[in-house]
């Protein structure tokens, strides 16, 4: 009877060891996760540069709204930011990019530079527009692309978001760089060359309004060419990212019609593997956080909610998705 009762208690007991130390490795397993170090790395912008000021801020917001988040932002520009994040796929790191939906578009559907489709390109928030600029000497002449051929003619350097887009541009005209004489130049050295008469041209996909063609346009005359409603049409329907816009009569001396052009959306941008309630609590705090960023980047106080749920032809991530639906914005 005694020998029964000692298996009872000895069971009991086991049963109550195995109880504590599986209580123990899942506090112990909670605890290890919760005090897990989150490295956050935001990619994007230039030296100097508006989206610099704007990444830092974000940074340091996702820094103190996330726990033992250790956050480091590094100057990135144009395609390089996107092809990083999609190499550094699979490393313990969170990724946002500060970049050009039209960017993120091509990567989504694997069309030049990015070699094959990478279907993980999320979006997180939709910002400020890029427009595309086309600026020529207005003494030239010059009322059309087509007039472009044989110019002297900047658009921008290698690489870089308005470089790229505007070959679709001449592609929609039936033209190429072979019809252009091309200086592959920054935006402010190629204002300057128009202002010394070395270049005949240039274009670049810029912030509205652009405070360097501002003082071009006081400087000398010049003229924006727009784009015909059928390159516009097709330029939107090929490229997710693009969409419409009409720099207004008025925004830069001489300008006295409205101009039709297209812009190019910019977009914090992520990866689908970054998890649902990270990207929900990004989301959150930039959102809560706006007027503070609008003051950090002036360009951020014409975004709308419409703006930051836009469309773009990317998916949005699901983390996203579940904060502006909250919101009744999505």
């Amino acid at each position: 009877m005694k020998s029964v009762r000692m298996n009872r208690m000895l069971k009991l007991l086991g049963i109550v060891s195995i109880s504590f130390v599986l209580i123990l490795v899942t506090v112990g397993g909670a605890l290890a996760q919760e005090q897990k170090v989150i490295d956050v790395q935001i990619w994007g912008g230039s030296p100097g540069g508006a989206k610099e000021a704007y990444t830092i801020a974000v940074g340091e917001l996702i820094r103190k709204a996330i726990p033992n988040t250790v956050v480091t932002s590094q100057l990135i520009a144009g395609m390089s930011a996107f092809a990083l994040i999609e190499e550094d796929e699979g490393s313990d790191s969170v990724h946002i990019g500060y970049g050009s939906a039209y960017n993120a578009g091509l990567q989504y559907r694997g069309r030049l530079p990015f070699e094959k489709p990478w279907e993980k390109v999320r979006v997180l928030f939709g910002l400020t527009p890029s427009v595309t600029y086309i600026v020529t000497r207005a003494a030239d002449g010059i009322e059309s692309i087509e007039g472009l051929k044989g110019n002297r003619h900047s658009p921008g350097t290698v690489g870089m978001t308005g470089e790229l887009f505007f070959q679709h541009v001449l592609e929609e005209y039936g033209m190429s760089y072979d019809d252009l004489r091309i200086q592959h130049l920054t935006t402010a050295q190629s204002t300057e060359e128009l202002i010394d008469g070395k270049l005949d041209s240039l274009s670049v996909n810029g912030g509205f309004p652009r405070a360097g063609f501002v003082h071009l346009a006081e400087t000398m005359d010049v003229k924006f060419l727009p784009l015909r409603e059928d390159v516009i049409d097709n330029l939107v329907e090929k490229y997710p990212g693009t969409v419409r816009f009409t720099i207004p009569a008025g925004t830069y001396k001489g300008v006295d019609l409205d101009i039709k052009t297209t812009a190019t959306i910019n977009v914090l941008h992520t990866t689908a593997d970054l998890p649902d309630e990270i990207a929900y609590k990004i989301t959150k705090v930039i959102f809560e956080n706006w007027d503070y960023l609008s003051e950090v980047s002036a360009d951020m106080r014409d975004v709308s909610h419409e703006d930051m749920t836009r469309d773009l032809g990317i998916p949005f991530h699901p983390g996203a998705v579940k904060f502006f639906e909250e919101k009744g914005l999505m």
